[in-house]
């Protein structure tokens, strides 16, 4: 990942979140990351408003690392919300899945989610997953750019 892309990372759970920061750091990816761990906190972050108003401080992800285990079931409905929004197309959601695998999997995908990992809570793993979306995201980019290239 380009070191000035900024990753937001939406994670109720602290442990997850913690483990996902841990793995991002062993990885060396040099990247900017952003928590929020509640919906109100994300909808603010990526609309740039109240304490989130400076993009110098909190610039607009490239990434959204997306949890969907916590129970209130912030992750869909941030989702839902994010695709709902035309000014946020663009942005590259993975979600990060919880115990219902296929079920929840289906509804991240029909919802607009770009990809789907259910990471667990070993770090090896997760260093993995943090591996696979250095991937996932220079796939993406090469192909916004690809199809820039090709929209003479």
């Amino acid at each position: 990942m380009k070191e000035s892309r900024c990753i937001l990372i939406v994670e109720e759970d602290f442990i997850q979140m913690m483990l996902l920061e841990r793995a991002f750091h062993n990885a060396r990816i040099p990247n900017p990351i952003q928590i929020a761990r509640h919906l109100d906190e994300a909808i603010c972050y990526l609309n740039g408003t109240g304490v989130y108003a400076s993009r110098h401080h909190y610039p607009f992800p490239t990434l959204v690392l997306l949890g969907l285990k916590a129970h209130t079931g912030i992750g869909l409905k941030l989702l839902a919300w994010i695709r709902s929004q035309p000014q946020f197309d663009k942005l590259l959601i993975v979600a990060l899945g919880g115990d219902n695998l296929s079920r929840e999997m289906q509804t991240a995908y029909d919802l607009g989610a770009n990809a789907y990992f259910q990471p667990g809570k070993d770090e090896a793993e997760i260093v993995r997953l943090v591996q696979e979306l250095e991937v996932l995201e220079d796939v993406e980019s090469t192909f916004e750019v690809s199809a820039q290239d090709n929209a003479i």
